[in-house]
């Protein structure tokens, strides 16, 4: 397996933040745009949060210039990636909420994944709420577990 592969698999698995065994239950991704870049994602994960009683967290800034790159080790080779920063809204247990990211290839594409809570039905429903909002100013594509998160062809 490539060195990228692997390292965007391993940026990935840290996205959807599950316990170990555990899938989120829904996962998504789109492109952020000129329009609605990171600071508008960040609002609104913010707003989100506080919307639903959940806490907010973010690692890393918020990049201003999407195809600024930072680089990484793995398996001894350097690669570089775009620069990224993670954010996550979470239920007060961490039992249910979302994570994502931007930092993969490309360099505007968002990944998330939603944890399932104590009851799943619940926990979609969260998820759906979500997804309807970050609809407003992105086109949110869901993800097969089955096939899981790619770099998308049109960001």
């Amino acid at each position: 397996m490539k060195p990228t592969r692997l390292v965007l698999i391993a940026i990935i698995l840290a996205v959807v933040g599950c316990e170990p065994g555990r899938r989120p239950v829904i996962q998504a991704q789109f492109c952020l745009t000129p329009q609605h870049g990171p600071a508008q994602l960040i609002d609104m994960a913010k707003s989100i949060a506080h919307d639903e009683g959940m806490d907010y967290f973010q690692r890393g800034d918020a990049p201003k210039d999407l195809s600024q790159p930072f680089e990484v080790n793995s398996n001894g080779s350097t690669q570089t990636l775009p620069r990224g920063f993670e954010l996550a809204v979470s239920s007060s247990d961490e039992r249910e909420g979302f994570s994502a990211s931007l930092s993969g290839a490309p360099s505007n594409q968002v990944m998330m994944g939603f944890r399932e809570g104590r009851d799943r039905r619940l926990s979609r429903a969260f998820a759906r709420r979500v997804i309807a909002r970050l609809r407003q100013s992105w086109d949110v594509r869901l993800v097969s577990g089955d096939v899981g998160m790619v770099p998308l062809k049109n960001c």
